[in-house]
């Protein structure tokens, strides 16, 4: 296997779709679809990495005016990305936010507090299309107490709103329809965790899909089952939670795997695993045949991975140090599943890969608000696989695990 990591580029051609038009200038030429990840590699000790922030932030300050940018964020406490946004509202970009209700506990000159009040002469957040500018979910829960907070912040979901993504309908690039799904809040302290960044530009199908899910976060109705999964031109699939009511999609992915050609493998890394039914497929596929390789995040306070998960996955499981138990610690906050095998016995291997904000847990999959992405895409199966090696390499580095 390769360690080393290539950032690079896969480009699909996008065939007779027209440009969005935002700002009220000629329409652009049609432009390829760009795939682009990028991956936050602190290393296990307590160093940190900007490399998602500062693409996000760079991407805030290339919207033109007249454009728009639509955000759903889980936590936003980075003070950056924060007045990036309000400089972009300042010079005529169409800013709007959906976010997790327990961000509303501003304090003074926090990110929450300087995108509604604004900083340094400059004021927050005021005028958008569709006002309030900034939502704070608040589902019907949202007065049940655990500990000294609580629960029921999310949109459609009764517990939070996880998503983990920004849409900019034109950058100063020229791209256009730009999508960016990360696994990492906009947060100080995930500068510190392994996160992952997926930018598609040009893609109108998968970009208004997005938009569509966005708005139905913003109405915050509840819902038991999912808002709804969608594909873009670029063969992205995208699936929403909840599902409260219904099937496990990434444990009926699991399903269609078969393990009848050599060397096919599916390798994870998790920040939460709880999902016993995923376990168990895992763990069919490794009798099958398949390698099976799972680095997760180790969660006693959760209590995950919970015992059922331990015993159905055996030594397919290597546990990574938690931040909050282990002080001094970097941790795992990635949710990628990496799958190269055949599906339902084809002649070939499919390299797939599965990220986004969804853990493998029960809540991402039954009461969050998340979004995951399946890419089948060879090129960008390797960049993945070359930071799920980067991981491994780093924890064998840190003397965190002996192979």
């Amino acid at each position: 296997m390769q360690f080393g990591m290539v950032i690079g580029i896969g480009a699909l051609l996008l065939m007779g779709c027209q440009s969005l038009n935002t700002t009220g200038r000629e329409p652009a030429q049609e432009k390829s679809i760009q795939i682009s990840p990028l991956f936050n590699t602190p290393g296990f000790d307590k160093a940190a990495t900007t490399t998602v922030e500062d693409r996000i932030v760079e991407a805030i300050n290339q919207a033109v005016p007249g454009s728009s940018i639509h955000v759903s964020m889980y936590i936003i406490s980075d003070h950056n990305s924060a007045e990036a946004l309000v400089l972009a509202a300042e010079r005529g970009v169409d800013v709007q936010l959906v976010l997790d209700g327990r961000n509303q506990k501003l304090e003074k000159g926090d990110a929450i507090d300087i995108m509604l009040n604004g900083f340094e002469g400059h004021s927050g957040i005021e005028k958008c299309s569709e006002e309030p500018c900034i939502k704070f979910c608040h589902g019907p829960l949202q007065f049940l107490k655990i500990g000294k907070g609580t629960i029921g912040g999310g949109c459609h979901g009764l517990i939070i709103n996880h998503n983990k993504f920004a849409l900019f309908s034109e950058l100063s690039t020229g791209a256009r329809n730009v999508v960016m799904q990360s696994s990492a809040n906009l947060e100080d302290a995930h500068l510190h965790r392994y996160n992952d960044l997926l930018e598609v530009q040009n893609d109108k199908i998968l970009y208004e899909g997005y938009l569509n899910y966005w708005k139905g976060l913003k109405r915050d109705h509840t819902r038991l089952t999912s808002p709804g999964d969608f594909k873009g031109d670029s063969g992205i699939i995208v699936r929403t939670s909840p599902r409260l009511i219904g099937s496990d999609p990434v444990a009926e992915l699991l399903k269609h795997v078969t393990c009848n050609l050599p060397n096919s493998s599916v390798r994870a890394a998790q920040s939460d695993l709880g999902r016993v039914g995923v376990a168990r497929q895992l763990a069919r596929l490794k009798a099958a045949g398949c390698t099976i390789n799972v680095l997760a995040l180790n969660n006693p306070e959760l209590k995950q991975p919970g015992k059922k998960v331990r015993d159905a996955l055996k030594d397919s499981l290597v546990l990574t140090p938690n931040e909050w138990a282990e002080a001094g610690r970097n941790s795992i906050h990635t949710k990628m599943i990496l799958i190269d095998a055949a599906i339902d016995g084809a002649a070939e291997r499919t390299q797939i890969v599965l990220t986004g904000s969804q853990n493998l847990d029960l809540y991402s999959l039954k009461t969050n608000d998340e979004c995951q992405m399946e890419i089948r895409d060879p090129a960008i199966y390797s960049q993945y696989l070359a930071f799920w090696d980067k991981i491994l390499l780093d924890a064998k580095a840190a003397g965190l695990i002996a192979f």
